[in-house]
């Protein structure tokens, strides 16, 4: 597993993440989940009391034990992100 800081926004580019936060999962360069974490939020401000999904989790387990993902791609909901040549609005 690896990290990194993606200012010029060229891993979410490759990945196809459009929304902050997202997860996008990849195994040998292939897009095995893209989605949301889990389902704390249900929308923007409504956070739910019990988090009753946890679809990045099952997508690792499922890679982890040679199944196929439930749900490959779930809707992310959040920000979304910008490229960094996108002008922005001056104070």
């Amino acid at each position: 597993m690896s990290t990194a800081i993606d200012r010029d926004r060229s891993i979410a580019r490759r990945a196809g993440a459009s929304i902050t936060p997202q997860a996008v999962l990849l195994v040998d360069d292939q897009v095995r989940y893209r989605g949301r974490i889990d389902n704390r939020y249900e929308a923007f401000g409504k956070p739910r009391r019990v988090v009753t999904a946890r679809d990045l989790r099952d997508a690792l387990e499922a890679v982890l034990a040679g199944r196929p993902v439930p749900n490959p791609e779930t809707p992310a909901l959040g920000c979304t992100i910008v490229p960094p040549e996108f002008p922005r609005k001056q104070p």
